[in-house]
């Protein structure tokens, strides 16, 4: 059994936790930024773009934002994130027994302790990225702006949800507040067909549109507007591999290729840059969604900016949604006067040409506002501190006060039942 000063111990530190908690909310509140989406070439907030939040937001914020939070950290994001609530969970037990002798028995109830922990985390991860549940989504105040994404997946793609049909591919990109969406599956275009097929251009309130995801051993292209499959096993054979594909489709003036990451970032930097502006790639990714290819360092997609800027390049930030996880991190801006009054089956078409003669300025890359990929290790040792002080920044009113009510309340009771247990 516990000790009175056990008990009294944990009382003081889970309030000072809270107290702690309640600080980084008020003061986020009292410097919090006016907007939630940011331009991710110049890092100025948008205005004009905001979030439209769900009623479950509005009723459990602590989870649902967390929830969001976790599913845009890169890989090495996620894993600092991990170290810290470890350490945390370590040493808040380490001071909870500070003083008192230890036995075997004690530390086998500790490694119990420890590893319902672990369990509880990696359900709360999976309940985040697996379980679909309702999502931010992004509302535009100028009705010229079309928001586009350039690279989607469905379960024609191999790695993507097997029940992530072309039609829940739609609903998922309305649900986030896409107009239209490229439909890239890996080396098939079935899925965008399936899409126009079955519920024709934009039956759901959103246009599918159609292309095919290249993949070969190290590159990835999205190439848009596809009509016809291009077989990717003609073109896997290296880089002189890789020149033939982006010189092939350098003829084909109805469509666009983009180079995708991570691939271009970690298997050709820098040199492939300059090598694949000469075969005719019509642009780069410069922000992924996918936690791998959030790992690249913001001076690195810099450079990737000034590039295109000099080679007037497009440049596109995607969701690569696979059907993991209901969050949004990116989304295309594309202003195309009148696109609403555009007949649907002509609206790719018109995405395509705007593409071709605007190149560098063609698109604004829009992202949710969070902690950048930190470059030097002491930033990614703090960055859960400054994912937690982002999001305090970003929090609505109404969500900060939801916070501090679902923080204090669950403390306030077990607060009551632990000083009467002192007492006995």
């Amino acid at each position: 059994m516990e000790s009175v000063n056990v008990k009294r111990r944990r009382i003081r530190y889970i309030g000072f936790f809270c107290c702690l908690l309640t600080a980084v909310i008020i003061f986020g509140q009292l410097f919090g930024m006016p907007g939630e989406i940011k331009d991710a070439v110049t890092g100025s907030l948008i205005f004009g773009a905001s979030l439209k939040f769900p009623w479950p937001y509005t009723a459990c914020p602590i989870f649902f934002h967390f929830a969001d939070r976790f599913c845009i950290l890169s890989v090495r994001q996620m894993i600092s994130l991990t170290i810290f609530l470890n350490l945390g969970w370590i040493m808040y037990r380490l001071l909870l027994f500070w003083g008192k002798g230890w036995s075997w028995s004690g530390l086998g109830r500790e490694g119990v302790r420890y590893f319902f922990f672990q369990v509880v985390y990696f359900c709360a991860i999976a309940f985040a990225v697996l379980v679909p549940r309702p999502m931010a989504k992004l509302e535009l105040s100028d009705p010229e702006l079309l928001a586009v994404d350039f690279h989607s997946h469905t379960n024609h793609s191999w790695d993507a949800r097997r029940s992530f049909t072309p039609i829940r591919n739609l609903q998922w990109h309305r649900s986030a507040g896409f107009h239209a969406a490229f439909i890239t599956d890996h080396n098939r275009i079935t899925g965008s067909r399936e899409a126009i097929e079955t519920q024709g251009f934009g039956a759901l309130g959103i246009v599918p549109l159609q292309g095919e995801e290249v993949s070969l051993f190290t590159s990835h292209w999205a190439v848009l507007g596809v009509r016809e499959l291009i077989n990717n096993s003609e073109y896997d054979r290296g880089m002189d591999g890789i020149r033939d594909l982006l010189q092939y489709l350098n003829l084909k003036k109805e469509t666009i290729v983009i180079a995708s990451l991570p691939e271009y970032w970690k298997y050709h930097w820098p040199d492939g840059l300059e090598k694949f502006s000469q075969w005719g790639v019509n642009g780069f990714e410069i922000v992924n969604s996918a936690p791998q290819a959030l790992d690249m360092p913001p001076s690195v997609r810099n450079q990737v900016i000034d590039f295109c800027r000099v080679h007037n390049l497009i440049m596109t930030g995607i969701t690569d949604s696979h059907g993991w996880g209901s969050t949004v991190y990116a989304w295309n801006l594309l202003r195309i006067p009148g696109w609403k009054n555009t007949p649907k089956p002509e609206l790719e078409a018109r995405i395509i040409k705007h593409l071709q003669e605007n190149r560098f300025k063609a698109v604004q890359v829009a992202v949710r506002v969070k902690a950048e990929m930190p470059e030097k290790l002491w930033g990614l040792i703090l960055d859960p501190i400054l994912q937690f002080w982002s999001l305090a920044r970003s929090l609505t009113s109404i969500h900060a006060i939801g916070f501090l009510i679902w923080l204090w309340s669950p403390w306030g009771i077990w607060y009551a039942l632990k000083k009467e247990d002192t007492h006995t």
